[in-house]
């Protein structure tokens, strides 16, 4: 990491991104357009919204 000083806030992600998607391969794991992401081992939208969507 460059450009970091003792005392700066940061955002840690916890979403591994896929081996295969366009948004994945440009570091938007958000943005998955495979939903085959891993979240703290939960893979796709099995989490606490998944019955959101």
């Amino acid at each position: 990491m460059r450009g970091l000083r003792k005392g700066d806030h940061v955002v840690r992600t916890v979403r591994r991104p896929c081996p295969s998607c366009p948004n994945c391969s440009r570091g938007n794991n958000d943005m998955c357009s495979t939903g085959k992401f891993t979240e703290i081992g939960i893979g796709g939208v099995h989490g606490i919204p998944g019955g959101h969507w």
